[in-house]
């Protein structure tokens, strides 16, 4: 289950008594898409009810983690490119 995210990686429980978390990796989301696709439908009315609900939660985390990894990026991307080698006195900078 998610636990918390932030904009450098989503963490998730380990499963320790220690309570310790692991980075979810994007090798992980998308091997966690993959079992999606393998849902079990061979349950009653109850079942299908809760696997949306579980669903309809997971695609809220899932767009908040969206979310804080675009701000990241896009703060990444707004830094100012140096250009390469030294600057000499009286040449461009940019």
């Amino acid at each position: 289950m998610i636990e918390r995210m932030n904009a450098s990686t989503v963490t998730a429980s380990a499963g320790t008594s220690a309570g310790r978390s692991a980075a979810v990796t994007s090798g992980d989301i998308e091997a966690f898409g993959q079992r999606l696709t393998q849902l079990d439908s061979d349950v009653d009315d109850a079942g299908l009810i809760a696997q949306l609900a579980a669903l309809e939660g997971l695609k809220a985390a899932a767009a908040a983690a969206q979310a804080r990894v675009t701000v990241a990026f896009a703060a990444r991307s707004e830094r100012p490119c140096l250009p390469p080698g030294p600057v000499r006195s009286g040449s461009p900078a940019g």
